[in-house]
């Protein structure tokens, strides 16, 4: 997928060019995390973390894969990268990204949209 207007593409370059961003989205590309999780695992302030899941999210660079509740019945979320990779060009003074979808996203979201169309 091609991220072809401006603004976006500030948007995607200021969150890769973000450590902790990076961080969230490495952490989330094989496996789903909570927001606790990836601020303990890479010592993100949990503000902080919250913060880039909601920009991440915006952006659609991560998704909610599901949510679940505790055993104390607290609901959570889990995150997961939509993007396996992100491939940017700097072509003739142009700023290209492709984004590179996370194929194991993809497959369960399909699975999912199957399921509940049978519903």
């Amino acid at each position: 997928m091609l991220v072809t207007d401006e603004e976006s593409r500030g948007k995607v370059l200021t969150a890769l060019a973000d450590e902790y961003s990076r961080k969230i989205l490495s952490a989330t590309i094989q496996k789903a995390m909570p927001v606790s999780d990836l601020s303990a695992s890479y010592r993100i302030p949990i503000s902080s973390t919250y913060r880039r899941v909601r920009d991440l999210l915006e952006l659609g660079l991560l998704a909610v894969e599901k949510s679940v509740i505790s055993d104390e019945g607290k609901r959570f979320e889990l995150y997961r990268s939509t993007a396996k990779r992100v491939d940017i060009r700097f072509n003739l003074g142009d700023v290209e990204i492709e984004i590179i979808p996370n194929d194991d996203m993809v497959a369960q979201f399909t699975r999912l949209w199957t399921l509940m169309k049978g519903m």
